[in-house]
């Protein structure tokens, strides 16, 4: 049904084509020289490895075989789930611009929106709410990243032509660990097919018409040869990985990524930048246009080329570009910056992509970065067929009927999860309240769970209600599934009743907070593998600072919290991935009582625990 929808997709693309062809210089062919190490001069973005071995320019990856199928690269026209967001936190100027790319995208799909720390979540959340974004549609990530360019670094969305799975390429990055780490972290949650390839490449330099060819400007190889492969085994490494033959094509003074002089928008329709003939990048993109004209498009036609003419250079020397563009689901966010060109690039953005909503979306504040709105944006290829499954939830407070008073208070309840297929599942599980007036808050909880097959698992919850909700009848509904995309396998509920208000009244998640409740006695009780550990709590007994390290065997996402004697949490000291190794983190017990607490950490589908104690 997958590859049905992506042939329905290409079909669907190809007869929105319409208007005239755009003239373009047609000077003569004149193929890019073999790229020539010896003599190459890196520019500023680039790190100057000459002289140093290949294998010491880049950290070491783990790779992996490549697919044992045959496998189809999805391009950027075809239908998403969602796109991946890395909120540049300190870059101010591009702030309008992307709560504009956020608000748009929430309305053709999921804002998968990375963030590194409660922290910076909070700082992000409140950016958002000030340019008044609804964040209905955002599903928050906590997985460190060191570059707002998710283009370059995410993950490449393939489907197993035999198999029907879903999977990713995680092609090398030069934007260093934490951004490579990401991928592997989307692995970690989505449970898809994962392959790492020995290819060095940034996303913004990738363009695939779906249907078994990747675009790439000379670049590509000159970042080949950063890791010791030849142009022949780069070619072969695009086929064995990505199932594509790989095209190199000038690399133009504007950018080495493709997307910053050109934009594939269906398997045979480009829009190319115009420059002046004086201008340095006009020679590049001549030569470009004339190999395509000399090119068939995977389709069988020759390509149909437009032109559309860029913005004035700055006096600084940089150029922008409306070709750095984002397409999802029947929508184009086209970058433009207030200047009189941008007229022009709506009207052809229009006349090529008739059947496509074209939203301007001011990109000035990027000015000086090489990069916009394609640059900022990943999509994620629709996978919603791996969120059904067999499986029932039932949620029982534990003392009803549940009575809140007017200054609030809490109560208990139980999760049970039954898989009923033979095979294991990995399926979220999330809580949402219905107040009194009708509306509905939600996230209160939100965890996946990781289930054999025929198997049942449960667990105890607390429920804050704070004095400031107001009072009536409330429903607490438990789902499994997936929240965004919305998916509901099963679902199951109870109600409460709240008497009276304190405070003003408040109908957001305020004050709300929901906590999995551990006995004393589970707590203590560790799993401590080898490879899997804490190593030390140091010192312990402590005031009012204590020092815990643990150890990883595999980067994994990670829990370690902190809980009282009654097995209420009282800190969360991590949430989010971490790679592999010894990691340490402080817990800060001022404003603490003397007595004794537990740790516990979970990751990888571990846990290990035990007790410390703070004497003052």
């Amino acid at each position: 049904m997958k590859i049905g929808r992506w042939l329905f997709s290409v079909a669907m693309s190809l007869s929105v084509l319409s208007g005239t062809l755009i003239a373009h210089s047609g000077e003569a062919l004149v193929r890019p020289p073999a790229f020539d190490w010896d003599t190459w001069q890196p520019p500023k973005y680039v790190p100057n490895w000459k002289g140093v071995p290949h294998e010491l320019r880049l950290p070491p990856v783990d790779l992996t075989d490549p697919p044992a199928e045959p496998v189809h690269w999805t391009a950027q026209w075809e239908e998403r789930e969602g796109c991946l967001i890395a909120w540049p936190l300190g870059w101010t100027s591009t702030y309008t611009a992307f709560c504009e790319i956020v608000d748009e995208l929430q309305e053709v799909g999921v804002v998968y929106m990375l963030y590194s720390s409660l922290a910076s979540k909070s700082a992000i959340s409140g950016i958002l709410a000030s340019g008044g974004v609804s964040q209905d549609y955002c599903e928050w990530l906590n997985i460190p990243y060191n570059d707002n360019w998710t283009r370059d670094w995410g993950p490449q969305n393939i489907w197993g032509l035999e198999s029907g799975n879903w999977g990713i390429v995680d092609n090398r990055c030069l934007y260093g660990p934490a951004s490579n780490n990401v991928n592997p972290a989307l692995n970690e949650m989505w449970r898809m097919d994962y392959y790492e390839s020995p290819i060095l490449t940034e996303g913004g330099n990738l363009c695939t018409d779906g249907m078994g060819r990747v675009f790439c400007t000379r670049w590509c190889l000159l970042e080949a040869s950063l890791v010791g492969m030849s142009e022949e085994e780069l070619r072969e490494a695009y086929w064995d990985y990505l199932n594509v033959e790989l095209t190199i094509l000038p690399w133009p003074p504007i950018s080495p990524h493709l997307d910053m002089s050109a934009k594939l928008v269906d398997p045979e329709t480009w829009i190319i930048g115009e420059w002046p003939p004086d201008d340095p990048n006009t020679p590049d993109i001549n030569n470009m246009i004339a190999i395509l004209d000399t090119m068939t498009a995977s389709t069988g036609n020759p390509y149909t080329i437009y032109r559309v003419q860029q913005p004035d250079r700055l006096p600084s020397g940089y150029w922008r570009t409306y070709t750095n563009s984002y397409m999802q689901n029947g929508k184009v966010l086209l970058a433009v910056y207030g200047v009189e060109q941008d007229s022009a690039a709506i009207a052809v953005f229009q006349q090529v992509l008739p059947g496509y909503e074209i939203v301007p979306i001011n990109c000035a504040g990027f000015d000086g970065s090489g990069g916009a709105i394609h640059c900022s944006t990943h999509g994620i290829a629709d996978h919603i067929e791996d969120y059904f499954h067999d499986v029932e939830i039932t949620a029982t407070p534990v003392s009803p009927p549940i009575i809140i008073p007017s200054g609030g208070g809490d109560f208990q309840y139980d999760i049970t999860l039954d898989n009923l297929e033979t095979d294991s599942i990995y399926t979220q599980v999330w809580v949402e309240v219905t107040l009194p007036d009708g509306s509905v808050l939600s996230p209160l909880y939100e965890e996946y769970w990781d289930l054999p097959g025929n198997s049942t698992a449960s667990q105890s919850l607390s429920q804050y209600v704070p004095e400031r909700a107001p009072s009536g009848d409330y429903t607490y509904s438990l789902f499994t599934g997936e929240r965004l995309p919305r998916v509901v396998n099963d679902s199951s509920y109870f109600e409460f009743t709240k008497i009276g208000v304190d405070g003003a009244v408040s109908n957001d998640l305020t004050g709300w907070w929901t906590e999995e409740i551990i006995t004393s006695e589970a707590a203590v009780a560790t799993v401590n593998p080898a490879d899997f550990a804490i190593v030390g709590v140091y010192p312990n007994p402590f005031n009012p600072t204590a020092v815990l390290s643990y150890k990883l065997q595999d980067a994994s996402i990670v829990n370690l919290s902190v809980y009282d004697i009654s097995g209420r949490k009282v800190a969360e000291l991590v949430n989010g991935w971490r790679d592999t190794g010894v990691h340490e983190v402080t817990f800060d017990g001022v404003g603490f009582s003397s007595g004794i607490y537990f740790y516990r950490l979970d990751a990888g589908g571990q846990s290990a625990s035990g007790k410390m104690v703070l004497v003052k």
